[in-house]
């Protein structure tokens, strides 16, 4: 399955009914249409699937070294791949994390009020942009 990065996948081997969401989490992924995707059959893969061609995305990239995950608290994140998801565990460094909250805590940018939707290719648009600026703010001072 060939998939260019920037395309959505949606996880379907999750019982809704069975997570126990916070009300904010539960509103934020109404609001933005998470929710929906999740309940309709034509959207939904199931998780080994979306591990597998995301997998697939980094290897074919053709980086010379794994892939250091980046994000906001992406610890988060790497605790739901380290468990569900081996065939992207294997692609990703091992222990080396750039966690673009630190760079938002030191600028005093308030997440909440960003105004874009919380799905996956916002929040990794958003956050190299963010990192893009710090980094020319930055470089350029010294």
């Amino acid at each position: 399955m060939k998939r260019k990065i920037g395309t959505s996948w949606v996880v379907g081997d999750v019982d809704l009914d069975a997570i126990d969401w916070q009300r904010r989490a539960l509103a934020m992924h109404q609001e933005n249409g998470l929710i929906d995707e999740m309940e309709d059959d034509q959207e939904r893969m199931p998780l080994e699937q979306i591990d597998g061609a995301m997998a697939e995305i980094v290897l074919d990239a053709g980086f010379p070294t794994r892939l250091k995950p980046a994000g906001s608290s992406v610890h988060f994140d790497m605790s739901f791949i380290d468990v569900h998801m081996p065939q992207l565990r294997k692609v990703l460094h091992g222990h080396r994390r750039f966690d673009v909250s630190t760079l938002r805590s030191v600028r005093r940018m308030d997440q909440e009020s960003d105004g874009i939707p919380h799905r996956a290719m916002d929040d990794v648009e958003r956050d190299v942009e963010w990192v893009t600026q710090w980094l020319k703010g930055n470089l350029n001072a010294h």
